[in-house]
């Protein structure tokens, strides 16, 4: 998924990018419909429903919703313990930066529950297999980066290699209706953490407010569970592009 830029409604969603995880399509399939009725229909009640601080613009088969104003973030790595209480607040603030928060809904054609059970469990072989991986090749795991020195460990790094190429982890979708599908993401910064709580709880409530339009796929009766995935899943997403890029160095935007 490409980076948004920020204070622009302008969010390409439609990348293929590499990732830790083999080759990532961070999208839905094409959708043969257009899902040109439903999109103008989620475009028009949210249109109504979003506090003035808030917009929302289509392109194509999304709904971009987005905050008029800039969000402060901090780094996690500041919440790690530094001895006295005002030297981790005075991490925070130095690693506080502002982004433009930007949730993009994609709509496609309806994804049946057994087929959502069928990519959620590939999904899971599919991590399993890569943290095997990783777990036996530890013992030479640099910073960011695997370094093998022997001929064995070489061996064992270009097995793993060449397995991520053939991987196919997808992305799933949180809801649906009676004729589509809805895949919800977020660009929350890989790694940093709202600075402002009642900022974090706007943030949720027009989450909310989104999943509140159609049928959940799963926590249905804990909506505030899936409203949290949906806030780290990006987070994760960032964080295998950003491994495969430095163990492998293969990106194709």
């Amino acid at each position: 998924m490409k980076r948004f830029i920020p204070l622009a409604i302008v969010f390409l969603i439609t990348s293929v990018v590499s990732s830790a995880y083999g080759w990532i399509e961070f999208r839905a399939p094409y959708s043969k419909t257009g899902c040109v009725e439903a999109t103008d229909g989620l475009f028009k009640k949210l249109s109504a429903s979003l506090p003035n601080n808030w917009q929302v613009d289509k392109k194509y088969s999304c709904i971009i919703v987005s905050r008029k104003e800039v969000i402060y973030f901090y780094g996690s790595g500041a919440l790690v313990s530094l001895g006295a209480l005002d030297e981790t607040s005075s991490a925070i603030e130095a690693s506080k930066r502002p982004e433009a928060f930007i949730i993009t809904v994609e709509i496609n054609d309806l994804l049946q529950q057994s087929e959502y059970q069928s990519i959620k469990e590939n999904n899971k072989n599919i991590i399993s297999k890569v943290e095997d991986f990783k777990n036996r090749m530890r013992h030479f795991q640099g910073k960011g980066d695997f370094r093998p020195t022997t001929e064995k460990d070489k061996k064992l790094f270009e097995e793993y290699k060449n397995n991520l190429k053939g991987l196919r982890y997808q992305p799933l979708p949180v809801g649906y209706n009676k004729t589509n599908t809805f895949y919800v993401t977020v660009n929350s910064p890989p790694w940093y953490i709202f600075y402002d709580k009642d900022v974090e709880e706007e943030c949720k409530k027009i989450l909310n407010n989104i999943l509140s339009n159609f049928n959940l796929y799963e926590h249905s009766d804990q909506r505030n569970l899936l409203i949290e995935a949906i806030l780290k899943s990006k987070r994760e997403q960032d964080n295998y592009i950003w491994n495969k890029k430095k163990i492998i160095g293969i990106i194709n935007f």
